[in-house]
């Protein structure tokens, strides 16, 4: 049986994240309750800035859309949250 390309792909994606570490981020001086602190206000700052529902009607190509929007809502999230610990003084540990 061959399976879609489409699900090799998402599983290949699925292994690589389940691999990756998120970033360590670093501010000298900051206790570890700080930082974790720091951290939970910026998750909660960047998924509040995003719209709540941006998703498009649906339509025969529904999944595709959702999909995508997903996948930039994320992206943006995640821009916003760096944003967030860097405009606190934090750094990526490298």
């Amino acid at each position: 049986m061959r399976l879609p390309r489409a699900i090799w792909f998402a599983a290949a994606l699925l292994a690589a994240c389940a691999s990756s570490k998120p970033p360590q981020w670093v501010k000298e001086g900051a206790s570890e309750a700080r930082t974790r602190d720091d951290l939970q206000e910026c998750e909660t700052k960047a998924k509040l800035t995003m719209p709540s529902d941006p998703r498009p009607p649906p339509s025969p190509y529904a999944s595709a859309m959702i999909v995508d929007v997903d996948r930039a809502r994320s992206v943006n999230e995640t821009k916003e949250f760096q944003q967030c610990m860097r405009d606190r003084g934090y750094n990526v540990a490298k």
